[in-house]
């Protein structure tokens, strides 16, 4: 009874220690995206690198996906056991951690690439979004989670991953 309480507590830490975006929400409105892709006013060499990293971030975010799952399979087995092993769950605690905290990670890295293919006018725009998002980076304001400027409403700037 022990045992089943305890890993109902840590399932449900888990899930909702995850980004939003791991949730099965949707990574943002499309009118959202949309309107940012109309305020950057991107060239079609900038769209097409835009796009490349955009597919890049989400193959890596499917393998990501995959492996956190399997990983939270295998702490729920670990839970099963006749007698569980302390030691095995936290070292796959662990490896949760680590592939959530690679997901951030790589969702900055996929915001830095593509500061990188605009023009310092398109920066400016791409930053105020940066800053609404900061949350999913796990950085946080005095406001909440990754609010940024006023200027900028969250229906302006999508979730990553952007489609």
């Amino acid at each position: 009874m022990k045992t089943l309480a305890l890993s109902l507590i840590l399932a449900t830490s888990v899930a909702f220690a995850q980004p939003r975006w791991m949730q099965g929400d949707p990574p943002g409105p499309p009118i959202a995206q949309e309107k940012l892709m109309e305020k950057l006013d991107l060239t079609a060499d900038q769209q097409k690198q835009v796009d490349k990293l955009h597919s890049e971030l989400q193959k890596k975010q499917i393998a990501l996906s995959s492996k956190i799952a399997s990983l939270r399979l295998d702490v729920r087995d670990l839970f099963r056991e006749d007698k569980p092993d302390r030691s095995k769950i936290e070292l796959k605690l662990s490896e949760i951690s680590k592939a959530q905290s690679e997901t951030k990670l790589d969702h900055l890295g996929f915001w830095f690439d593509v500061n990188k293919t605009l023009t310092p006018e398109q920066q400016k725009i791409w930053k105020e979004c940066g800053t609404q998002r900061a949350g999913e980076f796990g950085f946080r304001n005095h406001r909440g989670a990754g609010r940024g400027p006023r200027g900028m409403g969250s229906r302006d700037c999508p979730r990553w991953p952007m489609n």
